[in-house]
C-alpha cells in the first residue's frame, strides 16, 4: 500500500483546526489534574509529556493518511494487549510507529465501569497476579 500510494504522490492533507481550536478552549476550561507518586508515573503524566515533546501536534487518526510522518501510538498494557496483531500491519507496512506503553496493570475502560457501577468491586480487570496483587513484567523494547 505504501508503495501505490508513493508512486503516485498522494499526499492526504485534513484540516482538524474546528477541531484542535474547541479541545484547546477544553483544555482552558478544565485543565489536566492528577496525582503524583513518588515511584511511579501517573498515565495523565506520560501523555502531557509526550504532547509537550510533540508540540502537541496530533493524536493517532490514520497513519496511512501521513507517511513519513512519525506517529505514537499511546497504549495502556490492556489495550495493548488486545490489539497486539496490529504490531504485525505497522511491519508489514514498514509504517514509522513509536508507542508509548502505559502500563497500570489494568484493563482501564472495564476498571472504569468497575468503579462507576459496581463500587470498584473487581472482577477480572487486574491484569496481575490477583493472588499476590504483583505486577506482570514487559519486556524492555527499544
Amino acid at each position: 500500500m505504501n508503495r501505490i500510494l508513493e508512486s503516485k504522490e498522494v499526499r492526504f492533507k485534513f484540516d482538524f483546526s474546528a477541531r484542535r481550536k474547541e479541545l484547546d478552549e477544553q483544555k482552558k476550561e478544565y485543565p489536566l489534574s492528577y496525582k503524583m507518586f513518588e515511584d511511579k508515573i501517573p498515565p495523565q503524566y506520560a501523555i502531557q509529556i509526550l504532547n509537550e515533546l510533540t508540540d502537541d501536534e496530533r493524536t493517532i487518526i490514520d497513519v496511512v493518511a501521513n507517511l513519513g510522518d512519525i506517529v505514537v501510538d499511546s497504549d495502556g498494557d490492556g489495550s495493548f494487549i488486545m490489539n497486539v496483531q496490529e504490531l504485525a500491519t505497522i511491519k508489514a507496512e514498514n509504517l514509522p510507529v513509536k508507542v508509548l506503553l502505559i502500563n497500570n496493570q489494568y484493563l482501564g475502560m472495564i476498571m472504569e465501569l468497575e468503579e462507576r457501577y459496581f463500587k470498584a468491586n473487581r472482577a477480572d480487570s487486574y491484569l496481575g497476579d490477583p493472588l499476590r496483587k504483583s505486577p506482570i513484567g514487559f519486556p524492555q523494547l527499544e
